[in-house]
């Protein structure tokens, strides 16, 4: 029998001082993994959470804005893609085992002063492989 994952989405508006409210969230809602966009880190920032592993994303001018972060249960098998890392959307992705088939899985964020076109989406889709969510 295949386990469920409990996954949620959280726009943070910076992260670095909401460790203790991430943390009560993933336990007290028993979150597998915890899709953040937002983070506003820089590759200064660092986010530590005892039994899960944090993935994260910069805006690529380095200042501390937008950003995401996949935050997962150090229990569930799965490693890190690619980050994507470009002005008009960032995402970290990972990929989970273990499953029936691979799950890739990404926290993305897309300033809304950007305009998406297809050939934009396109080049990030391009690089999450056939099956995600």
């Amino acid at each position: 029998m295949t386990k469920s994952l409990r996954i949620a989405l959280w726009n943070a508006n910076g992260i670095q001082t909401k460790t203790r409210e991430v943390v009560v969230f993933l336990n007290t809602n028993n979150i597998d993994i915890l899709l953040v966009s937002e983070t506003h880190f820089t590759n200064r920032s660092y986010l530590r959470i005892p039994y899960y592993s944090v993935y994260h994303t910069e805006h690529p001018d380095g200042t501390a804005h937008g950003g995401t972060a996949v935050i997962v249960r150090s229990t569930i098998v799965h490693h890190e893609l690619k980050k994507f890392q470009q002005d008009f959307l960032q995402a970290t992705t990972i990929e989970v085992r273990k499953l029936p088939t691979p799950l890739v899985i990404s926290a993305v964020y897309c300033p809304p002063r950007h305009t998406l076109t297809k050939t934009k989406l396109k080049s990030f889709f391009d690089t999450l492989g056939n099956i995600f969510y």
